[in-house]
Protein backbone atom coordinates (compact mmCIF):
# COMPACT_ATOMS: atom_id res chain seq x y z
CA UNK A 1 0.00 0.00 0.00
CA UNK A 2 1.30 3.45 -0.92
CA UNK A 3 1.82 5.44 2.29
CA UNK A 4 0.81 9.06 1.85
CA UNK A 5 1.42 10.61 5.28
CA UNK A 6 3.68 9.82 8.22
CA UNK A 7 2.83 11.57 11.48
CA UNK A 8 5.88 11.66 13.76
CA UNK A 9 5.10 12.16 17.45
CA UNK A 10 7.91 12.45 20.04
CA UNK A 11 6.73 11.26 23.45
CA UNK A 12 8.31 12.09 26.80
CA UNK A 13 6.42 11.99 30.11
CA UNK A 14 3.14 13.37 28.77
CA UNK A 15 0.68 10.74 29.98
CA UNK A 16 -2.00 13.34 30.73
CA UNK A 17 -1.90 14.84 27.22
CA UNK A 18 -0.89 11.98 24.94
CA UNK A 19 -4.31 10.32 24.40
CA UNK A 20 -5.82 13.57 23.06
CA UNK A 21 -2.90 13.93 20.66
CA UNK A 22 -3.10 10.37 19.33
CA UNK A 23 -6.90 10.41 19.12
CA UNK A 24 -6.79 13.57 17.03
CA UNK A 25 -4.41 11.98 14.50
CA UNK A 26 -6.30 8.68 14.41
CA UNK A 27 -9.37 10.66 13.39
CA UNK A 28 -7.74 11.33 10.00
CA UNK A 29 -10.05 9.56 7.56
CA UNK A 30 -7.31 7.97 5.47
CA UNK A 31 -5.99 4.42 5.55
CA UNK A 32 -2.74 5.48 3.87
CA UNK A 33 -1.22 7.10 6.96
CA UNK A 34 1.09 5.93 9.70
CA UNK A 35 1.43 7.35 13.19
CA UNK A 36 4.95 6.90 14.51
CA UNK A 37 5.11 7.32 18.28
CA UNK A 38 8.70 7.65 19.47
CA UNK A 39 8.84 7.07 23.21
CA UNK A 40 11.96 8.95 24.29
CA UNK A 41 12.69 7.15 27.55
CA UNK A 42 9.52 8.21 29.38
CA UNK A 43 9.31 7.26 33.06
CA UNK A 44 5.53 7.70 33.43
CA UNK A 45 2.75 5.69 31.77
CA UNK A 46 3.38 7.17 28.31
CA UNK A 47 5.05 3.97 26.96
CA UNK A 48 2.08 1.85 27.95
CA UNK A 49 -0.32 4.35 26.38
CA UNK A 50 1.63 4.21 23.13
CA UNK A 51 1.58 0.40 23.08
CA UNK A 52 -2.14 0.28 23.81
CA UNK A 53 -2.91 2.38 20.73
CA UNK A 54 -0.74 0.18 18.52
CA UNK A 55 -2.88 -2.79 19.54
CA UNK A 56 -6.14 -1.23 18.36
CA UNK A 57 -4.99 0.54 15.17
CA UNK A 58 -2.46 -0.95 12.76
CA UNK A 59 -1.61 2.56 11.53
CA UNK A 60 0.11 3.21 14.88
CA UNK A 61 3.77 2.21 15.16
CA UNK A 62 5.68 2.53 18.43
CA UNK A 63 9.43 2.94 18.86
CA UNK A 64 11.00 2.89 22.32
CA UNK A 65 14.42 4.48 22.81
CA UNK A 66 16.56 5.75 25.66
CA UNK A 67 16.11 9.44 26.38
CA UNK A 68 17.87 11.48 23.73
CA UNK A 69 15.73 14.59 23.45
CA UNK A 70 13.17 15.95 21.01
CA UNK A 71 15.54 16.14 18.04
CA UNK A 72 16.76 12.58 18.48
CA UNK A 73 13.16 11.33 18.68
CA UNK A 74 12.15 13.19 15.54
CA UNK A 75 15.25 12.00 13.68
CA UNK A 76 14.48 8.39 14.49
CA UNK A 77 10.92 8.92 13.32
CA UNK A 78 12.18 10.39 10.04
CA UNK A 79 14.40 7.37 9.44
CA UNK A 80 11.52 4.96 10.06
CA UNK A 81 8.87 6.90 8.12
CA UNK A 82 7.51 5.46 4.89
CA UNK A 83 5.06 8.16 3.84
CA UNK A 84 5.46 10.46 0.88
CA UNK A 85 4.88 13.33 3.30
CA UNK A 86 5.76 13.95 6.95
CA UNK A 87 3.87 15.88 9.61
CA UNK A 88 5.45 16.58 13.01
CA UNK A 89 3.10 16.69 15.99
CA UNK A 90 4.41 17.18 19.52
CA UNK A 91 2.81 14.72 21.91
CA UNK A 92 1.21 17.35 24.15
CA UNK A 93 -0.47 19.11 21.22
CA UNK A 94 -3.26 18.00 18.87
CA UNK A 95 -4.58 18.53 15.35
CA UNK A 96 -7.83 18.97 13.45
CA UNK A 97 -7.96 15.76 11.40
CA UNK A 98 -10.53 17.19 8.98
CA UNK A 99 -7.94 19.55 7.51
CA UNK A 100 -5.68 16.82 6.10
CA UNK A 101 -7.99 15.56 3.30
CA UNK A 102 -8.61 19.17 2.24
CA UNK A 103 -4.92 19.55 1.37
CA UNK A 104 -4.90 16.55 -0.99
CA UNK A 105 -4.77 18.74 -4.11
CA UNK A 106 -1.45 20.20 -2.93
CA UNK A 107 -0.13 16.73 -2.13
CA UNK A 108 -1.14 15.46 -5.58
CA UNK A 109 0.82 18.36 -7.10
CA UNK A 110 3.92 17.21 -5.21
CA UNK A 111 4.35 20.51 -3.34
CA UNK A 112 7.43 20.37 -1.10
CA UNK A 113 6.11 22.35 1.90
CA UNK A 114 2.46 23.07 2.74
CA UNK A 115 1.97 25.73 5.42
CA UNK A 116 -0.97 25.23 7.78
CA UNK A 117 -2.50 27.42 10.47
CA UNK A 118 -1.59 27.06 14.12
CA UNK A 119 -3.17 28.46 17.28
CA UNK A 120 -1.81 28.69 20.80
CA UNK A 121 -4.00 27.12 23.50
CA UNK A 122 -3.65 28.34 27.08
CA UNK A 123 -4.72 26.54 30.25
CA UNK A 124 -7.93 28.60 30.51
CA UNK A 125 -8.81 27.26 27.03
CA UNK A 126 -8.23 30.62 25.40
CA UNK A 127 -7.13 30.23 21.79
CA UNK A 128 -4.84 32.81 20.19
CA UNK A 129 -3.54 32.77 16.61
CA UNK A 130 0.16 32.03 16.29
CA UNK A 131 0.34 35.18 14.20
CA UNK A 132 2.37 34.24 11.15
CA UNK A 133 0.05 36.19 8.86
CA UNK A 134 0.37 34.06 5.73
CA UNK A 135 -1.24 35.45 2.57
CA UNK A 136 -2.38 32.72 0.15
CA UNK A 137 -2.15 35.08 -2.82
CA UNK A 138 1.56 35.58 -2.09
CA UNK A 139 2.33 31.87 -1.65
CA UNK A 140 0.14 29.63 -3.81
CA UNK A 141 1.45 29.47 -7.34
CA UNK A 142 4.26 31.95 -6.71
CA UNK A 143 8.00 31.58 -7.24
CA UNK A 144 10.29 30.57 -4.39
CA UNK A 145 11.87 34.03 -4.36
CA UNK A 146 8.47 35.73 -4.08
CA UNK A 147 7.38 33.35 -1.33
CA UNK A 148 10.53 33.80 0.76
CA UNK A 149 10.21 37.56 0.33
CA UNK A 150 6.64 37.32 1.67
CA UNK A 151 7.70 35.14 4.60
CA UNK A 152 10.54 37.52 5.42
CA UNK A 153 8.06 40.37 5.78
CA UNK A 154 5.66 38.61 8.14
CA UNK A 155 5.18 39.57 11.78
CA UNK A 156 7.24 36.56 12.88
CA UNK A 157 9.48 33.91 11.39
CA UNK A 158 7.40 30.73 10.75
CA UNK A 159 10.07 28.53 12.28
CA UNK A 160 8.00 25.73 13.80
CA UNK A 161 8.50 22.27 12.30
CA UNK A 162 4.89 21.52 13.20
CA UNK A 163 1.87 22.81 11.24
CA UNK A 164 3.62 21.99 7.96
CA UNK A 165 3.17 19.07 5.60
CA UNK A 166 6.62 18.29 4.21
CA UNK A 167 7.57 16.07 1.28
CA UNK A 168 9.78 13.37 2.77
CA UNK A 169 12.14 13.22 -0.20
CA UNK A 170 13.22 16.81 0.53
CA UNK A 171 14.32 15.69 3.99
CA UNK A 172 15.90 12.37 2.98
CA UNK A 173 17.76 13.49 -0.15
CA UNK A 174 19.39 16.34 1.77
CA UNK A 175 19.95 14.32 4.96
CA UNK A 176 18.14 17.17 6.66
CA UNK A 177 17.88 16.00 10.26
CA UNK A 178 17.44 18.01 13.46
CA UNK A 179 20.60 19.04 15.28
CA UNK A 180 20.53 17.27 18.63
CA UNK A 181 21.03 18.77 22.10
CA UNK A 182 19.92 22.19 20.88
CA UNK A 183 17.24 24.54 22.17
CA UNK A 184 15.15 26.12 19.41
CA UNK A 185 16.00 23.23 17.09
CA UNK A 186 12.94 24.04 14.95
CA UNK A 187 14.34 27.46 14.07
CA UNK A 188 17.59 25.93 12.89
CA UNK A 189 15.91 23.07 11.00
CA UNK A 190 13.34 25.23 9.22
CA UNK A 191 16.02 27.49 7.73
CA UNK A 192 17.50 24.41 6.07
CA UNK A 193 14.04 23.30 4.96
CA UNK A 194 13.46 26.63 3.22
CA UNK A 195 16.84 26.30 1.48
CA UNK A 196 16.14 22.79 0.19
CA UNK A 197 12.46 23.11 -0.77
CA UNK A 198 11.49 24.43 -4.17
CA UNK A 199 7.70 24.70 -4.02
CA UNK A 200 5.36 25.93 -1.31
CA UNK A 201 1.63 26.21 -0.67
CA UNK A 202 -0.65 27.49 2.08
CA UNK A 203 -4.00 26.22 3.40
CA UNK A 204 -5.81 28.65 5.65
CA UNK A 205 -7.93 26.48 7.99
CA UNK A 206 -6.71 25.99 11.57
CA UNK A 207 -4.90 22.68 11.78
CA UNK A 208 -2.53 22.62 14.77
CA UNK A 209 -3.31 23.33 18.43
CA UNK A 210 -0.17 24.28 20.34
CA UNK A 211 -0.47 23.85 24.11
CA UNK A 212 1.11 26.74 26.06
CA UNK A 213 2.78 26.98 29.47
CA UNK A 214 2.55 23.28 30.24
CA UNK A 215 4.27 22.45 33.53
CA UNK A 216 7.45 20.55 32.77
CA UNK A 217 7.61 21.66 29.14
CA UNK A 218 11.16 22.05 27.83
CA UNK A 219 10.20 25.53 26.60
CA UNK A 220 9.79 26.68 30.19
CA UNK A 221 12.77 28.25 31.91
CA UNK A 222 16.44 27.71 31.01
CA UNK A 223 16.61 31.09 29.28
CA UNK A 224 20.39 31.34 29.53
CA UNK A 225 20.83 28.11 27.57
CA UNK A 226 18.10 29.12 25.15
CA UNK A 227 19.91 32.40 24.49
CA UNK A 228 23.22 30.61 23.98
CA UNK A 229 21.74 28.22 21.42
CA UNK A 230 19.74 30.93 19.67
CA UNK A 231 22.84 33.07 19.17
CA UNK A 232 24.58 29.96 17.81
CA UNK A 233 21.75 29.48 15.29
CA UNK A 234 21.77 33.14 14.23
CA UNK A 235 25.52 33.06 13.76
CA UNK A 236 25.29 29.75 11.87
CA UNK A 237 22.85 31.00 9.25
CA UNK A 238 23.64 34.72 8.95
CA UNK A 239 26.28 36.31 6.77
CA UNK A 240 26.79 39.67 5.08
CA UNK A 241 28.15 37.76 2.07
CA UNK A 242 24.99 37.50 -0.02
CA UNK A 243 26.76 35.23 -2.52
CA UNK A 244 26.82 32.55 0.19
CA UNK A 245 23.33 31.38 -0.88
CA UNK A 246 20.88 32.45 -3.58
CA UNK A 247 18.37 33.50 -0.92
CA UNK A 248 20.78 34.68 1.78
CA UNK A 249 19.13 38.08 2.18
CA UNK A 250 15.87 36.37 3.17
CA UNK A 251 17.68 34.00 5.51
CA UNK A 252 19.24 37.03 7.18
CA UNK A 253 15.77 38.55 7.47
CA UNK A 254 14.50 35.39 9.19
CA UNK A 255 17.41 35.60 11.61
CA UNK A 256 16.52 39.21 12.38
CA UNK A 257 13.29 37.91 13.93
CA UNK A 258 15.33 35.57 16.10
CA UNK A 259 17.72 38.34 17.11
CA UNK A 260 14.72 40.15 18.61
CA UNK A 261 13.87 36.97 20.56
CA UNK A 262 17.51 36.82 21.68
CA UNK A 263 17.24 40.40 22.93
CA UNK A 264 14.12 39.51 24.89
CA UNK A 265 15.90 36.52 26.47
CA UNK A 266 18.91 38.73 27.24
CA UNK A 267 16.66 40.90 29.37
CA UNK A 268 15.38 37.91 31.39
CA UNK A 269 18.67 36.31 32.45
CA UNK A 270 20.81 37.17 35.50
CA UNK A 271 23.14 40.14 35.21
CA UNK A 272 26.16 37.86 35.68
CA UNK A 273 25.10 35.86 32.62
CA UNK A 274 24.43 38.92 30.49
CA UNK A 275 28.13 39.73 30.48
CA UNK A 276 28.73 36.44 28.69
CA UNK A 277 26.51 37.39 25.74
CA UNK A 278 26.96 41.12 25.25
CA UNK A 279 29.81 40.80 22.74
CA UNK A 280 27.95 38.17 20.71
CA UNK A 281 24.84 40.34 20.56
CA UNK A 282 26.90 43.34 19.55
CA UNK A 283 28.64 41.37 16.80
CA UNK A 284 25.35 40.07 15.40
CA UNK A 285 23.11 43.13 15.63
CA UNK A 286 23.87 43.96 12.00
CA UNK A 287 21.42 41.22 10.99
CA UNK A 288 18.55 43.50 12.09
CA UNK A 289 19.38 45.65 9.08
CA UNK A 290 18.09 42.89 6.79
CA UNK A 291 14.62 42.89 8.31
CA UNK A 292 11.64 43.62 6.07
CA UNK A 293 9.40 44.17 9.08
CA UNK A 294 8.76 47.72 10.29
CA UNK A 295 8.71 46.84 14.00
CA UNK A 296 12.10 45.13 13.78
CA UNK A 297 13.53 48.13 11.94
CA UNK A 298 12.44 50.25 14.92
CA UNK A 299 14.15 47.82 17.30
CA UNK A 300 17.30 48.07 15.16
CA UNK A 301 17.32 51.83 15.72
CA UNK A 302 16.60 51.48 19.44
CA UNK A 303 19.56 49.11 19.92
CA UNK A 304 21.91 51.79 18.66
CA UNK A 305 20.28 54.67 20.50
CA UNK A 306 19.29 53.09 23.84
CA UNK A 307 21.43 49.97 24.07
CA UNK A 308 20.51 46.31 24.47
CA UNK A 309 19.15 46.28 28.01
CA UNK A 310 16.65 49.12 27.66
CA UNK A 311 15.56 47.78 24.28
CA UNK A 312 15.12 44.31 25.83
CA UNK A 313 12.89 45.77 28.54
CA UNK A 314 10.80 47.59 25.95
CA UNK A 315 10.38 44.35 23.97
CA UNK A 316 9.26 42.59 27.16
CA UNK A 317 6.65 45.26 27.91
CA UNK A 318 5.39 45.22 24.32
CA UNK A 319 5.16 41.43 24.41
CA UNK A 320 3.07 41.50 27.59
CA UNK A 321 0.72 44.12 26.15
CA UNK A 322 0.16 42.25 22.88
CA UNK A 323 -0.33 38.89 24.60
CA UNK A 324 -2.91 40.42 26.96
CA UNK A 325 -4.75 41.83 23.96
CA UNK A 326 -4.61 38.45 22.20
CA UNK A 327 -2.68 39.81 19.24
Amino acid sequence: MNMILSFIVPVYNIENYLPKCIDSIMAVSMAEIEIILVNDGSTDDSPQICDSYAVVDKRVKVIHQQNGGLSAARNLGIKKAEGDYIVFVDGDDWIDAAVIPKTSHFIKQGIDVIFLEIVKVFENNIHKPMGEGYDASKINGRSKKAILAHLAGLSKYPGSACAKIIRREIIISNNHLFEENLFSEDIDWTVGLFKHAGTFAYFSEIFYFYRQNRLGSITQGANTNRLKDLLYIINKHSTDNLSNHEFQEYINAFMSFEFVVALYLYGTIPKSDRRLFYTQLNNLKWVLGYSRNFKIKVIYMLCYVLGFMITAKMISVYRQITENRGS
